[in-house]
């Protein structure tokens, strides 16, 4: 059982760190399959989030090109890097 106080720091520190995250795109470099549901195709794109000091500080999937753009447009973030076209 966790201590109330515990459980509340925890759930700050989790709001803060999504309101504080920027999300960014990377070329993926080993097979896997897309992580949108009942998509079929193979994942091309990494998306993961960035703390403040662009620290990787959670990867949320592997997607197909066409998903990832989606996420990219349905992020209401003023920051995603998208590197996916860097060499």
């Amino acid at each position: 059982m966790v201590p109330r106080f515990l459980r509340s720091f925890f759930e700050k520190s989790a709001a803060w760190a999504r309101a504080e995250a920027r999300l960014e795109l990377l070329r993926c470099g080993y097979p896997a399959r897309c992580s949108g549901t009942g998509c079929r195709d193979g994942a091309t794109t990494i998306v993961r989030y960035l703390d403040t000091h662009d620290r990787p500080l959670r990867q949320i999937a592997v997607m197909c090109d066409e998903h990832a753009e989606r996420m990219k447009r349905e992020q209401h973030r003023t920051s995603v890097r998208d590197l996916r076209d860097s060499a």
